[in-house]
């Protein structure tokens, strides 16, 4: 079953249940297995709960400065110096059938738009992210944040489990990136990750999160007493390098799967 209205869409199939906020097409709600499974509210800022989009760049804009064919385009500073998680979950997303769509906001300077569509199963949450350049070619990254809850009914702490193939992008002491891509050793992590394998979300005595996706990095914040970040993205956070021009849209797909114990 769908509901729609000018400031949500809900979906329902069977027990599972999946709300997104017009707002920013931020996903606010999801019940897989009879349990709520996010983050739902934080009294910090809006990157702290629910799931929401990393569009155009992910992470750390650096200084909010946004360098494209020669030009440097300045972005709002909303993280000291630098920019966090792009700009459309600030965007105003209207509702259509089952999905939701808006454009970039300014200070944008390339005009895009963004598509979000959502099918929910009893099982699984899949998620398509679309972004469709307007007139000209544009650099952009794609990605969607997901807090899940630290424990949910019935659960111990929730657990990371990380795939084999997965390499962690090392740090220096600064914390900036030395372009190596090493082990990941132990956590708790708030690092990227390289592997086009699924990471999981284990809840001992409820179940696990399977989180698959069609992009080749995955960031992973589980550091939180009270949520844990999985974070699929098409490109490392920091300088947005990749490129799509009008008719050749990025698309980025993300499966969330529930399995109980």
């Amino acid at each position: 079953m769908t509901a729609r209205g000018a400031d949500r869409l809900v979906l329902e199939s069977g027990d599972a249940r999946a709300v997104f906020e017009a707002a920013g097409a931020r996903l606010v709600s999801l019940r897989l297995g009879g349990r709520e499974l996010l983050r739902t509210e934080d009294p910090r800022a809006d990157v702290w709960y629910g799931a929401f989009l990393m569009v155009p760049w992910v992470g750390l804009l650096p200084d909010a400065m946004l360098p494209f064919d020669g030009v440097t385009y300045a972005m709002p500073a909303n993280w000291g110096d630098d920019s966090l998680h792009g700009l459309a979950r600030l965007a105003d997303f209207a509702v259509g059938g089952d999905t939701l769509s808006a454009p970039l906001p300014g200070p944008w300077p390339f005009g895009a738009r963004v598509t979000v569509e959502p099918v929910l199963s009893e099982n699984a949450l899949r998620v398509t992210i679309r972004v469709d350049a307007a007139a000209e070619r544009m650099p952009v990254a794609v990605g969607w944040h997901p807090w899940f809850a630290r424990t949910v009914e019935g659960s111990g702490p929730g657990v990371v489990d990380l795939p084999a193939t997965a390499r962690m992008r090392e740090r220096d002491e600064a914390g900036a990136p030395t372009g190596a891509w090493v082990d990941p050793g132990e956590g708790p992590w708030d690092d990227c990750f390289a592997t086009e394998d699924a990471v999981g979300l284990r809840w001992p005595g409820a179940g696990t999160l399977t989180v698959s996706s069609t992009a080749g990095f995955i960031g992973v914040f589980d550091g939180e007493e009270t949520g844990v970040a999985i974070e699929p993205m098409t490109a490392p956070p920091g300088p947005v390098d990749d490129v799509i021009a009008p008719g050749s849209p990025a698309v980025l797909v993300v499966t969330l799967t529930w399995e109980s114990e």
